[in-house]
């Protein structure tokens, strides 16, 4: 579990007392809107504070990936390269002829 799930958790926790208090403590039909209303606030913010994090974490995970993607191309294109000049590297003590 994510550190940041605590602040949902800890949320979740405050909006369940908030909502028993009100269904206590209020008098009137709005008061008990408005606590509710402030008991779902106390759950939802932080919930979507912590996705919103995770789909930006997330984002830069996929950038990262495709980059080392393309890294990885680049590099075993380069192994390519080098072992097919050193396979076709001449012999020493000859000179390679320029054809023209």
């Amino acid at each position: 579990m994510k550190p940041t799930y605590i602040l949902v958790i800890l949320g979740c926790v405050v909006g369940t007392f908030t909502l028993i208090d009100t269904f206590f403590t209020a008098t009137s039909a709005p008061q008990q809107g408005a606590g509710a209303a402030l008991a779902v606030a106390f759950a939802v913010i932080p919930y979507c504070f912590v996705r919103a994090l995770d789909l930006w974490d997330a984002a830069g995970e996929k950038e990262l990936h495709k980059i080392n993607e393309t890294l990885a191309t680049h590099t075993r294109l380069l192994a390519t390269l080098a072992n097919t000049a050193i396979e076709t590297k001449p012999e020493s003590g000859t000179q390679p002829t320029s054809e023209g």
